[in-house]
């Protein structure tokens, strides 16, 4: 998909022929679609050349992203849900080149055979080529399944004079990097900050990383402009804000970030706050490529990348067995708060989350939630101020307990049913301590 974004015409439209030529001058050695397409089977090299004289003489075929829809084409959008839907089909969590050719070959095979292309015979190469790259897709799958909610969660424990001190940081440490605006109602533009912003992710995993806006690359705040530094108003920030948001999240797994303003001579920086890659995982992009940082360059990853990284270390995790000797001890139990400013003086139910610590020395406490049965977990997105906030140490005198309101559990509990189209349940709780080893229990709490 970043391919074909880079041949759009000054309408902003991409047609079959220039995409095709886009794809078949792709990397053959990293991309099984571009290797498919150079194969003298699937499309012979005179056809080719025969469209290269043609191609930019004529827009001949569908347009991939118009945003008015002024032709019968298949917008992008559509084709990442139709690759997505490939890849569930496939029961993989990660979108692969055979997915995305799928897509291409459901969308656009009368233009592609026009053109000369055997559509058949690419989706066989593009999947001979795949397996040639990475072998059962069952052993090398990338994990997509990194927590939202534990990002929320570091996110959260960040302190605000860290954020504001990265203001300091050089962009060659890998883990900042600056952009003059935030603006970024053009797609290209939003585009490229998703793939700034995925860079930094996957390049420092476990990891806090920042994009500043408002900040050019020698450090110098330039505040709430634009790209030629004309003043925003605060409709823009807000709407870019969202934009940048949706964008992540469309990523997979999506990405979380937190906000953080920090003013210099009456200049506003916005500071966006993610966190780094769970390892074992990669994120990838919502065009399918998976970007990584080191120092200030932007590089893609290969398979052999995206292998080690999936054979990295993944978190260590300790079951709480009834006979269990672990200096962790995690509890999910029902009870009841009463406090005077929150409560008017009722008592309050509440689920509470508590970790014990049986041994001498503290133990570091970076998130806790519970366990649905769903397969996915709940952290509390926003701690209140009065409640404890991660990190956390534990000891052997001060638990650490974690208070999920009854009434928004239950509501949390009924939208996640609805999605699911089946009752979800708490079925216990864990706690990640600094050292990434995660602690859990196995109990059921009806609420």
């Amino acid at each position: 998909m970043a391919l074909l974004h880079d041949a759009r015409d000054r309408d902003g439209l991409i047609w079959t022929g220039w995409a095709a030529l886009m794809l078949v001058d792709g990397d053959q050695t990293n991309s099984a679609i571009a290797y498919a397409l150079n194969e003298p089977s699937v499309w012979a090299e005179g056809l080719r050349w025969s469209l290269r004289d043609r191609a930019r003489g004529c827009k001949t075929g569908v347009e991939l992203a118009a945003e008015d829809q002024r032709s019968t084409g298949t917008d992008e959008a559509r084709l990442v849900r139709d690759a997505e839907q490939r890849a569930r089909a496939a029961g993989v969590d990660v979108v692969r080149e055979s997915h995305v050719a799928g897509a291409l070959a459901g969308a656009w095979r009368d233009q592609l055979t026009g053109l000369g292309i055997r559509v058949d015979a690419m989706l066989e190469a593009v999947t001979r080529r795949e397996q040639e790259q990475i072998g059962d897709s069952r052993d090398t799958t990338i994990a997509a399944d990194a927590l939202g909610g534990d990002q929320v969660t570091y996110l959260q424990g960040i302190n605000p004079v860290e954020i504001e001190a990265t203001l300091g940081l050089p962009e060659s440490s890998g883990r900042v990097d600056r952009k003059r605006s935030l603006l970024n109602a053009d797609q290209g533009i939003l585009a490229r900050q998703e793939v700034c912003a995925v860079a930094l992710v996957n390049g420092n995993p476990e990891t806090p990383v920042y994009m500043q806006f408002g900040v050019e690359d020698d450090g110098t705040v330039v505040g709430e402009v634009n790209q030629q530094g004309r003043q925003l108003g605060a409709k823009e920030v807000i709407d870019s804000q969202r934009r940048f948001v949706s964008r992540l999240q469309n990523c997979r797994p999506p990405v979380v970030v937190r906000w953080h303003c920090v003013e210099r001579v009456d200049k506003r920086v916005w500071i966006a706050c993610m966190w780094g890659r769970t390892r074992g995982t990669a994120v990838q992009t919502v065009g399918g490529a998976y970007p990584y940082r080191s120092g200030e360059d932007t590089f893609y990853a290969d398979m052999d990348t995206l292998v080690a990284w999936r054979a990295e270390r993944p978190p260590q995790t300790v079951k709480m067995e009834s006979t269990a000797s672990s200096k962790i001890i995690v509890e999910v139990h029902p009870g009841s708060l009463h406090h005077p400013l929150l409560t008017g003086g009722q008592a309050q139910e509440h689920v509470i989350v508590t970790v014990y610590n049986q041994g001498e020395r503290p133990v570091r406490l970076v998130s806790a939630g519970l366990k649905l049965s769903n397969g996915h977990t709940l952290v509390q997105p926003l701690p209140l101020p009065w409640q404890p906030q991660f990190p956390f140490d534990v000891t052997d005198r001060e638990p650490f307990n974690l208070l999920f309101e009854l009434s928004q559990l239950r509501e949390n509990l009924r939208v996640a049913s609805e999605k699911a189209g089946e009752p979800v349940r708490i079925v216990g709780a864990w706690a990640r301590d600094a050292a990434n080893r995660t602690y859990e229990v196995d109990t059921e709490i009806r609420v």
